[in-house]
């Protein structure tokens, strides 16, 4: 009996915390809402820096661009994604280090409807509010040209070809007392699946000359910052597992 009445007042108390947090917060924050159109999203550019699980570096790391830009008065999307593996703890000789140029377009296959939301918005220093804004589900074709290669003699030149799933969240708001000057949110997030298939291929050193590979993975972008994380199999059985945290370069 003791031990129940102890759990009924933590939760009490934490349920007090939460509910001030909440209502100081909305109390000291004023906010007007500029826009909330998620159609304005257009895109972004980035640096990024990774490690990966493969087979040319055993654990390697990696840095590269990622960037995605959609088209205000066409229904595509271009993006692209270059790294170059700088470092490794087990570089193979027959391999060296690897690099990937993935490039390509994509276009709406089921476009979901534009729909309110609730946005998160940074309003500082590690703080941010949560506003309504637009919420975007699509299911998109993606498809373009595609380059792998390493520094001793291997390269797989072809083409990709897969689905994405996209959910983007568009918010922008002035504080009082900021007239003039707005902040705001574009989010994306997506998963996505691609088929690879490289009929030219050089292959100097190795036996295998597997034309097809694929890759699953994972984006994720948020106020001017984001991550991946992707398993790909690349043609000549290099099999990759990568993560990767991007930043700047906003547009």
């Amino acid at each position: 009996m003791k031990y129940n009445s102890i759990y009924k007042l933590i939760i009490l108390l934490l349920f007090i915390h939460m509910a001030g947090h909440t209502f100081a917060q909305r109390g000291m924050i004023n906010y007007k809402v500029l826009d909330a159109d998620v159609n304005t999203t257009t895109g972004f550019a980035q640096a990024f820096a990774g490690m990966n699980l493969g087979t040319t570096a055993g654990l390697g790391f990696d840095a590269g661009l990622i960037g995605y830009q959609r088209l205000e008065s066409l229904p595509f999307t271009f993006r692209g994604r270059f790294n170059v593996e700088f470092a490794g703890l087990a570089t193979v000789e027959e391999y060296g280090r690897g690099r990937e140029l993935d490039l390509g377009m994509m276009f709406p296959l089921i476009s979901g409807r534009a729909k309110s939301g609730r946005v998160k918005v940074g309003t500082g220093s590690s703080q941010h509010i949560y506003v309504d804004g637009q919420v975007k589900r699509d299911l998109l074709v993606r498809a373009g040209p595609y380059r792998a290669w390493t520094a001793d003699g291997f390269s797989a030149t072809g083409i990709t070809g897969g689905l994405t799933f996209q959910l983007l969240k568009h918010a922008k708001i002035e504080l009082a007392g900021e007239e003039g000057y707005y902040r705001d949110t574009d989010t994306m997030f997506s998963i996505y699946a691609d088929v690879i298939y490289a009929p030219s291929i050089k292959n100097e050193r190795l036996s295998s000359t597997n034309k097809l590979g694929g890759k699953i993975g994972l984006l994720a972008n948020e106020e001017n910052s984001g991550y991946f994380v992707e398993l790909s199999v690349r043609p000549g059985y290099l099999i990759y597992i990568s993560y990767g945290m991007s930043f700047g370069l906003h547009w």
